[in-house]
């Protein structure tokens, strides 16, 4: 089961914007509107470009999937029946769809009330006291049960289904348990499950159909790729997450019963020059509008705002373990919004010394606008006393971000070479290359794991491709070979935004990263390889496939490609004894019972009190296992790395 990290208040994907000013305004999208947006999709899709039985009996799927994502309430016969409809029916669903009539889903969502979600009154008015032994203090983060639990699939029968929700609460509690006390970990977890179940039960008929529209937009969209998608104005700003900077007040959070709990204080933000909020704090209010089982996307928005504007916050102040006997305190507080710089928390730079060589790592969170100047600049900083004899891009986590950015990272330690190509829905390949001298011309690793998705791919797969760098991981990355264009609604008179997959990327060597991501060369320990949060195991995912390739064979690239084939055996096995030399090491890092053992121990004893904040010399022993291995693979490029291409960083601006 996965779990959303931190939001930050200051995604797999790769995306070009499109123009288009965002629609403020809080109204649904109408029948008619979706009506007159199909067309476009179908127009400006990959490769959906019409309606056909097949593609309606994935809407239909894609429906149940909107009404029940966490696959809580249908059983696998019942969704097998929604599709299981004559030609007659269907081609009848579909002149309606296409006409702008949606009776046929506003009444699979009222047949969803009334019988899915009727016949779960008894668990769900008693899930304290079923999830009361296996969420108490004492219960253990045991993940046998999800290896052998599929949760992309709707459950068999009512047993398994009513396991899964069970479980799925132990699971929240466990995450919550954190960061949280016992006692609030309990009540998010049960508050987070019936949510799910009681946001349509509140709402009345016609507040329902107003809803269909909205709901039947995604399912198109997801329909036709997982990467293709509809935003409502009620979402956060999908296009904002990947600006360099926002108006707000400079906290990362995460959902709390009473709202949301500061995880982490931005760097220059207005929060850090206040002093007004914590880590541990809450907030439970803002503006007087109480957070409590409020979505984490809303609690955000109503947070941020314009720059220059006050937001008055209701804040839980963290409880003193050195004073147990004092409450939390209850404060507002008044602050100014301000433009919030992400650059020290997205992109962070450190040096390591490994056999003597002075190594730069470099992590990058995600490929936001402006983000290849940042990661430019922290490898000058690292390098200003001392000459890096290596560097180590770490890219585990990045779920991607704008294609450009992508390129400027890449060219960073490329001298005008080809990047990516995109192949559009008529089979037209644009190649892009990277546009001037490297800036850095030294030994390079790019260290990933499963989750470094897309924009990240290209970075990984490009330099790969060029053997510029050795790609060091415990496994594939995730494998997302497409890119989105995002278009805000507004110019076709219609509230939110959309992202459509507009065209699929390819490397220099003609391959894609489409379900098969990019290997590594240097295989390190890991966690065990969550095969179903690939893009393989994404329902709707577009096939692998290549192109001819576009590698330009300059000298660079044939000396690069000479020293890879005679040093890659070489390095691999040095990396091996490394590994092998400190196997308690790693087998203490990926010991989940130990961990489990660990994070017990810091739990506190009384259930009322949360936990310490983690101690980031032990929380991720496993991450500086890896990213120590990858700088020592990095210094043992440098002891034959070509001597022409030793340079140090560039001293151009």
């Amino acid at each position: 089961m996965k779990f959303k990290t931190a939001w930050v208040l200051g995604l797999s994907l790769c995306f070009v914007p499109f123009a288009g000013s965002r629609a403020m305004a809080s109204e649904r999208i109408t029948e008619n509107q979706v009506a007159s947006l199909i067309p476009r999709l179908f127009e400006m899709h990959l490769k959906q470009h019409s309606m056909d039985a097949e593609f309606m009996r994935r809407i239909l799927k894609q429906f149940a999937v909107q009404l029940d994502p966490g696959r809580n309430f249908y059983l696998k016969s019942e969704v097998e029946a929604m599709q299981a409809l004559g030609l007659d029916d269907i081609a009848r669903i579909e002149a309606q769809a296409l006409g702008g009539d949606l009776t046929h889903f506003r009444k699979l969502l009222d047949d969803f009330v009334a019988v899915q979600l009727a016949r779960d009154t008894a668990l769900y008015g008693g899930l304290e006291q079923r999830t009361a032994e296996i969420n108490g203090p004492n219960a253990a983060d045991d993940n046998d049960d999800d290896d052998k639990m599929n949760w992309l699939e709707f459950p068999q029968n009512q047993v398994d289904r009513e396991g899964r929700v069970l479980r799925r609460a132990h699971n929240t509690f466990v995450l919550n348990r954190a960061y949280l006390s016992t006692t609030e970990s309990f009540t998010l977890a049960i508050q987070s499950i019936r949510r799910e179940r009681q946001k349509w039960l509140d709402m009345s008929k016609p507040e329902r159909d107003v809803e269909v529209p909205g709901l039947f937009l995604k399912s198109f969209m997801n329909a036709m790729d997982p990467h293709t998608d509809y935003f409502d104005d009620s979402e956060e700003d999908f296009s904002g997450r990947l600006e360099r900077n926002f108006a707000g007040i400079g906290i990362q959070i995460r959902p709390c019963p009473l709202g949301v709990y500061v995880e982490e204080i931005i760097k220059g933000g207005p929060s850090e020059r206040s002093g007004n909020l914590a880590p541990g704090d809450q907030i439970t209010a803002v503006d007087g509008f109480a957070l409590a089982a409020l979505p984490i996307a809303q609690c955000v928005k109503r947070i941020k705002g314009e720059r220059g504007t006050d937001v008055r916050l209701t804040v839980l102040r963290r409880k003193k373990t050195e004073q147990p006997a004092a409450q939390p305190r209850t404060e507002e507080i008044v602050m100014r919004r301000d433009t919030v710089e992400l650059a020290s928390l997205r992109v962070k730079g450190k040096t390591l010394t490994s056999s003597n060589a002075n190594i730069g790592v470099v992590s990058v969170q995600t490929f936001y606008r402006g983000v290849h100047n940042d990661v430019r600049d922290r490898l000058r900083e690292l390098s200003e006393h001392k000459q890096l004899d290596g560097v180590v891009l770490d890219l585990r986590g990045n779920h991607g971000g704008y294609l450009d950015e992508a390129i400027g990272v890449a060219g960073l330690f490329l001298d005008h070479a080809t990047v990516v190509g995109e192949r559009d829905a008529d089979g037209k390949v644009d190649w892009k290359d990277s546009p001037d001298s490297p800036f850095f011309s030294g030994p390079l690793v790019v260290l990933t794991d499963q989750f470094s998705a897309s924009a990240s791919e290209i970075v990984a797969g490009a330099l790969q491709d060029h053997n510029r760098t050795l790609v060091v991981a415990p496994s594939q990355t995730f494998g997302k070979g497409t890119v989105q264009r995002v278009v805000q609604l507004s110019m076709y008179n219609a509230p939110g935004e959309m992202k459509v997959t507009t065209h699929q990327y390819f490397l220099p060597s003609g391959s894609s990263v489409q379900t098969r991501g990019v290997p590594p060369d240097v295989t390190v320990p890991g966690r065990k390889l969550e095969k179903d949060s690939l893009e393989s195991g994404n329902e709707n995912a577009l096939p692998w496939t290549r192109i001819d390739g576009h590698l330009k064979l300059k000298s660079d690239y044939k000396a690069h490609t000479e020293w890879k084939a005679k040093m890659l055996a070489d390095i691999m096995a040095r990396s091996k004894e490394r590994v092998a030399a400190a196997k308690t090491e790693w087998d203490d890092a990926l010991d989940l019972k130990k961990k489990r053992e660990a994070d017990a121990a810091k739990v506190p004893q009384s259930p009322d009190e949360a936990p310490a904040p983690p101690n980031p010399d032990t929380a991720e022993k496993l991450s500086e296992l890896q990213e120590t291995e990858a700088a020592a693979v990095a210094a043992d490029i440098g002891k034959s790395w070509p001597k022409w291409s030793r340079g140090a960083v560039s001293s151009d601006p």
